[in-house]
């Protein structure tokens, strides 16, 4: 298995073969510990901690997708045990609740008011960006790469790595316009824990971020190739 910070998948298969384990083990790993993660730094949001505290929110919104049984494993799980998906349908629906509404809470830090239109703008082409990046890196570095030459997925892996990329700029769409309608409403009446005031950034804000940034991409590309 490996992991990367870019926008497209990874490979592994389960430790645990025949059992229920192996379709839920990789979220009931992922879910709690991006969760505990996020919580650490939650309580001091700043924008030098954002890429660690938006690590929840990231992943609640793939995973709640994969636990409501549309896609994935959990989809497995349903179909291979005869199980009702209506629990995880519910169980799903409300993580990526979590995770909009966490996501959301964190965009003030990034210096836009929810009465900035030009989130509709910014938040979308920030996915883009990342999403570009990342294809530009599986197409360098995965074929060929340990993975692909022991498996055979480098082209699995570009493939999916394509459709994540369109789906991810719908999503950063989608995001934008509930920040601007449906948060910009509910903003004053949510918890003092879930409210972030607007941040002014200056560049000098951005340092630490991009060096973070930087240092994931490097040790990204290391463990792919």
């Amino acid at each position: 298995m490996y992991v990367h910070p870019f926008a497209f998948a990874g490979y592994a298969r389960p430790v645990i073969d025949n059992s229920i384990w192996k379709d839920i083990l990789g979220l009931a790993t992922a879910l709690p510990l991006s969760l505990l993660v996020s919580l650490l730094f939650w309580k001091r949001r700043s924008i030098a901690t954002l890429l660690l505290v938006m690590l929840f929110p990231y992943v609640a919104l793939g995973d709640g997708t994969n636990v409501s049984g549309l896609v994935g494993d959990f989809q497995n799980l349903v179909q291979t045990n005869g199980l009702s998906p209506v629990p995880f349908l519910c169980l799903g629906a409300l993580i990526i609740a979590a995770g909009i509404i966490s996501f959301l809470a964190l965009f003030p830090l990034i210096g836009l008011d929810p009465k900035d239109k030009r989130a509709l703008f910014v938040f979308p082409a920030a996915m883009f960006l990342v999403n570009a990046l990342s294809y530009l890196v599986a197409y360098l570095f995965v074929p060929g790469s340990p993975i692909d030459r022991e498996f055979f997925v480098g082209q699995e892996i570009m493939t999916t790595g394509v459709l994540t990329s369109l789906l991810n700029t719908v999503v950063g769409v989608i995001l934008a316009g509930l920040y601007v309608t449906l948060f910009r409403k509910i903003y004053p009446r949510l918890p003092v824990w879930l409210r972030t005031e607007t941040a002014r950034l200056t560049w000098k804000d951005l340092r630490i971020p991009s060096v973070l940034a930087v240092i994931s991409v490097i040790l990204g590309i290391l463990i792919i190739t």
